[in-house]
């Protein structure tokens, strides 16, 4: 998932900008994406206190779907209320989209070796 995210950053900075909406649907799109945010941070620290592993990587994946929204948002709002600064533009979406990809590569890893430790002690008892 992280190589497709990586991918989609790297053609968003040859295309030099996101998609532009028309009148108020940025405003939606934008109080969606914060209203994921909150919600995804809200049931991933929910989960934590729960100790479920499965649980707990389902809500990262959550996490990890708010993240892609607020990059999509970004990429959006440039190109809808920037005007003539390119070069930070490609700069700021290229580190946010950076951020993106090591979080979800980040969380990918850390899903697999939770699961190894669940298959390691399944197959212990």
């Amino acid at each position: 998932m992280s190589i497709v995210l990586a991918g989609m950053v790297i053609l968003l900075e040859a295309s030099l900008g996101g998609k532009s909406y028309p009148g108020v649907t940025i405003y939606a799109i934008a109080f969606y994406t914060f209203y994921r945010t909150v919600l995804s941070v809200i049931h991933m620290f929910r989960a934590n206190k729960q100790r479920s592993p499965l649980l707990v990587i389902i809500r990262r994946i959550g996490y990890i779907d708010a993240c892609v929204s607020m990059l999509t948002l970004q990429t959006a709002m440039f190109a809808s209320f920037s005007y003539g600064q390119r070069e930070f533009e490609r700069m700021m979406n290229g580190i946010t989209g950076s951020v993106v990809c090591l979080m979800v590569l980040g969380l990918g890893i850390y899903g697999v070796c939770v699961s190894r430790k669940m298959k390691n002690k399944s197959q212990k008892n």
